[in-house]
């Protein structure tokens, strides 16, 4: 639902969802699944960071979505919610981890790129996701399907 949904922000950041929070454990999840898919919305969120919403807002969201405006509430990005919250570090401790899950280190590094681009991560969180990346090597690379563009991509973002 958060998807492309113009008060993303605003309903992570809520005390009562505790949506960042939510983030963070599921990313951390003990079943991989769970981890995967929370690994890939992370990166999805990253990536509508700052993006103007350009669709059909229904009625009652353009309502809300005004209200907000009016109330001089100001939201933060997606990507600093993420980092403030701890979000993409919890992701950097799942990578540096090594389980082996493949599918879930290509979707965090994914994420953690898209959040450098974005300067969701410090600098010794780039170094961080850096040294794994390097560790990797291009035959592990290429095990989790990051190559060709996708690794010239990192490699420059994380250079």
């Amino acid at each position: 639902m958060l998807k492309h949904w113009p008060l993303a922000s605003s309903a992570l950041a809520s005390a009562s969802s505790q949506g960042y929070a939510a983030l963070s454990r599921g990313v951390q999840d003990p079943e991989p699944v769970i981890r995967r898919k929370m690994a890939f919305l992370v990166g999805t969120l990253t990536m509508q960071s700052g993006e103007e919403y350009e669709g059909d807002i229904p009625g009652e969201v353009r309502d809300l979505v005004e209200t907000h405006t009016k109330s001089g509430a100001v939201d933060e990005s997606l990507v600093a919610g993420l980092k403030r919250e701890g979000v993409y570090a919890a992701m950097i401790n799942g990578l540096k981890e090594d389980g082996g899950d493949v599918e879930y280190e290509e979707n965090v590094v994914k994420a953690l790129s898209k959040a450098a681009e974005k300067d969701g991560l410090t600098s010794e969180q780039k170094e961080e996701v850096k040294s794994v990346w390097t560790k990797w090597g291009k035959a592990g690379q290429e095990d989790r399907g990051l190559e060709g563009e996708d690794a010239a991509e990192i490699n420059k973002i994380f250079s």
